[in-house]
């Protein structure tokens, strides 16, 4: 059993999800390769694909996209999860789906699931421009991932791709 997880990072956060989430699979038996999706090539060889995104101001950064569209062919064939980092700490209150791109992706993709993860707010790793923007919004400072939760997400992952295969 051989998946892919591919992600779109800005500061580290979403690259650093998808580490745990590799491992996780891993720990399950997984042959994982962890791809940044603007440098990924899919494997022909490859039996699904986790593909996830940091959401910046409500949406998915254009490399993971890109991936998606790029490769949709071939990933409407695979099983996909689909996973994204950005609330910080509290869900967005806005009634809008995030990403943005979801309704997109889900219907491009056909993906199995998506899961939305908390993530984390460094000012250290910030540009001027997007500290002033974290100030005028009062984003919470801190890292709110819940690495439990990240990796029981992968286990769940793990054991529905081993359920989908043929044996």
């Amino acid at each position: 059993m051989r998946a892919m997880v591919v992600f779109a990072s800005k500061h580290g956060s979403t690259a650093e999800v998808a580490t745990a989430l590799g491992e996780a699979l891993r720990e399950e038996g997984v042959e994982v390769e962890v791809a940044d999706a603007a440098l990924a090539k899919l494997p022909e060889d490859v039996d699904a694909v986790l593909l996830g995104s940091a959401i910046y101001m409500g949406s998915w950064l254009n490399s993971a996209v890109d991936f998606a569209i790029g490769n949709s062919e071939a990933l409407r064939r695979l099983p996909v999860w689909l996973f994204s980092v950005g609330p910080l700490g509290e869900a967005p209150d806005d009634e809008e789906e995030q990403p943005r791109q979801l309704a997109t992706l889900r219907d491009t993709l056909e993906p199995n699931d998506h899961v939305l993860f908390d993530g984390r707010l460094d000012p250290s790793l910030l540009g001027f421009a997007e500290r002033i923007m974290i100030k005028a919004v009062r984003a919470p400072k801190g890292d709110f991932r819940r690495w439990d939760l990240i990796r029981a997400w992968g286990r769940k992952v793990a054991y529905e791709l081993r359920a989908s295969l043929p044996r």
